[in-house]
Order: C-alpha cells, then structure tokens, then sequence
C-alpha cells in the first residue's frame, strides 16, 4: 500500500496550494525551518535506524491527508470496493455546507485522499 505522496503529485499543484501545504506542515510541526543561513526548509517523518528521513517537500502520509482535510472542517467518508483485484478501488468523499465532493476513485487509498485534498485547495 502507498503511504505518501510523491514529489511529482506535490509539484503538479500550484505555487498558492504549495504554499498553503507547506505552512500547514510547519504548524503542525511535520517540516522543520532551517536556521538562519541554510537555504529553504525540510520535512522530517519517521526516525529511520539513527536518523531521520528528510524530504525537500511534505510527503504527507495518509494520516496527514486525512488529518488536513478534517482541520479544514470536512467529514469525510471512506469507502473500499472489492471488485476483485482488477475492480477495487477506494473512494473518499467530503461534505461541507451540505455540499458533496467525490474523489476519485482509486487504487491507492493515498491517491483517493490526494485527489480530496487538492479539491479542498482549489
């Protein structure tokens, strides 16, 4: 199962939606800010032998997906259908004011929740 985002779906967003996504990892304290005279910023996730893994863009997880859409007020709703291995894929919805948005559906239930929160960005 997928558990991030990939570098190439965070760069097809646009600047503001970055932007949007970025400080909302620094609040969070998901991403780290250099100090001063480092360039740029860093996201750190789960400790990897002694380490920690460092990515130069939030590679948010499910979790996180699913953490940011619910800080933005969605409900969401989760759903799996087992087709078999050609048919199953995941759908996630979200309703606010009583309007509904789908997501695509998909395999990857990462790629379902992605599909939810680029919507939320606009």
């Amino acid at each position: 199962m997928k558990q991030h985002i990939s570098k190439q779906q965070f760069n097809k967003l646009p600047p503001k939606a970055q932007e949007i996504l970025k400080q909302w990892t620094i609040e969070k304290e998901y991403a780290v800010t250099s100090l001063p005279g480092e360039m740029g910023y860093g996201y750190q996730f789960e400790p990897e032998d002694d380490g920690k893994i460092w990515t130069p863009y939030p590679a948010l997880s499910i979790g996180q997906l699913i953490e940011f859409l619910v800080d933005r007020k969605k409900d969401i709703h989760i759903e799996r259908y087992d087709g078999g291995k050609k048919y199953s894929h995941w759908s996630i919805s979200t309703c606010f004011d009583e309007k509904w948005k789908f997501g695509k559906e998909h395999k990857e239930l990462c790629d379902s929740l992605w599909k939810a929160v680029k919507k939320e960005l606009g």
